[in-house]
This record gives C-alpha cells, sequence and structure tokens, in this order.
C-alpha cells in the first residue's frame, strides 16, 4: 500500500494552480537575500550558511552551473553581517522568520537578544575551531500557511 507523502508539490496536486501560483509570486518576490534567508530555514539550516547559499546562487547565475560554489572569504562575510541582520530582521516583522539559538530553543530570541545574535559575526561566520554560534532560523505557521506546507 503506498501512501502520499505530505511535501509542497503533492499539495499542488491537491489545490492545483491557485496555489502554486501564490507560492511561486511569493517566493519571486523575493530579493536575493531574502530568498537565501528563507530556503535556509525552509531547509532548517543556520544563519552560517545563509551568505554562502546567496553567493553560490549568484555565481550559478553567472558561470551557468551549479557547480560553482560561494567564493566569499570570512572577511566578505563579515562586510555583509549588516546588510544579512536587516533582511532578517524584515522577514521577521513580515512574520515569516524566527530566530532561536539553539534550534531547540523554547522561544525564538527577541529584543536585544535578536539584534545581539544577528549582529555578531560569529552567528554568520563557520569557524573550524568551533567558536562560530548556532543560530538557526526558523519559518513560522504564518509562512507555512503562505506557502501551504502543511
Amino acid at each position: 500500500m503506498s501512501t502520499m507523502v505530505n511535501l509542497p508539490w503533492h499539495r499542488l496536486m491537491d489545490h492545483g494552480a491557485e496555489w502554486h501560483d501564490t507560492s511561486v509570486e511569493i517566493w519571486r518576490g523575493m530579493t536575493p537575500e531574502e530568498y537565501a534567508v528563507m530556503i535556509t530555514a525552509v531547509d532548517e539550516g543556520r544563519l552560517i550558511d545563509v551568505m554562502d547559499s546567496w553567493r553560490a546562487r549568484q555565481r550559478w547565475a553567472e558561470t551557468g552551473s551549479t557547480a560553482t560554489p560561494s567564493d566569499l572569504t570570512d572577511s566578505a562575510k563579515r562586510n555583509l553581517v549588516e546588510r544579512f541582520r536587516d533582511v532578517v530582521l524584515g522577514l521577521i516583522d513580515r512574520g515569516w522568520l524566527e530566530i532561536r539559538e539553539p534550534e531547540d530553543a523554547p522561544e525564538p530570541l527577541k529584543g536585544a537578544r535578536l539584534q545581539e545574535a544577528l549582529s555578531d559575526p560569529a552567528s554568520w561566520i563557520f569557524s573550524y575551531d568551533y567558536d562560530h554560534r548556532m543560530v538557526w532560523p526558523t519559518t513560522t505557521d504564518a509562512w507555512d500557511r503562505l506557502v501551504n506546507v502543511h
């Protein structure tokens, strides 16, 4: 006996083009930075994955090859922290995203703790010494309803 896995493309079959059009337009309306943050959250990644995801997609567009990885140095990432902090805060303001540290924290970060985590390069840059922070972007119920994930 087969069972249908509850993944977004199965919702397309259940709800037809209306769901598809709405979901696609939401994704298409995002900036490349917003897209990188939200795709990382959907994929259950960490903030340290966001900038490389963003840059890899840029490089793919430049080269036409998805085999081209991000070329961001740690220094380049430090220069992008403020930019991505503001992107994340905008997504939080829309009600689409929460930030947790650690991933299974009972409540998302808020206020000064949120600002501090998002402004800290250790939240955004992987360290082989493992002194980076484990800060997790997570989608909200509002986002899941908007793109009809569940």
